[in-house]
């Protein structure tokens, strides 16, 4: 379970954590729950809250099924982090923080162009907040491989 802000680099890690761990290995991201409704749906906690839930249950039938599954996502509100506790259940499973500096996540926002301005420092302080972390990543002081490594090392 990747957590952080945006723009903290979850979704490159995620993929090259999947890349390394082969065919059996699987990724959801909240990001690609969003599409699934109308562009007009104003982007609210109901909204949030549902496509969480729908993100989380998709990890649990990937992971019910074998794969070793990588969730890409951001705990919005503590109830965010209640949901995946009751979804997976006794399942095994590692929370990792993936954050960075905050100039660096809003140098980075700013670059991709496709993040609401302000994103990440709305999100930078209290998305990591209310959990006990397997592991944490600084994805500005390590780079890619070696944080890639550190999950793999985490989850195998």
């Amino acid at each position: 379970m990747l957590n952080g802000p945006s723009s903290a680099g979850k979704s490159t890690l995620a993929a090259a954590v999947r890349d390394r761990l082969g065919a059996n290995a699987a990724i959801v991201s909240l990001d690609r729950f969003f599409p699934m409704v109308a562009a007009t749906r104003a982007h609210d906690w109901q909204l949030f809250a549902t496509l969480t839930e729908a993100m989380l249950a998709t990890a649990v039938a990937f992971a019910d099924r074998g794969f070793v599954t990588i969730v890409d996502t951001v705990f919005e509100r503590a109830e965010s982090l209640e949901r995946l506790r009751a979804v997976f259940g006794e399942r095994r499973h590692h929370l990792v923080a993936v954050t960075c500096p905050l100039d660096i996540l809003e140098a980075r926002e700013l670059a991709r162009g496709n993040r609401r301005p302000g994103l990440a420092r709305g999100q930078h302080d209290r998305v990591l907040q209310g959990a006990a972390y397997d592991l944490v990543l600084d994805t500005h002081a390590c780079t890619l491989d070696d944080c890639a490594d550190r999950v793999v090392r985490l989850v195998v």
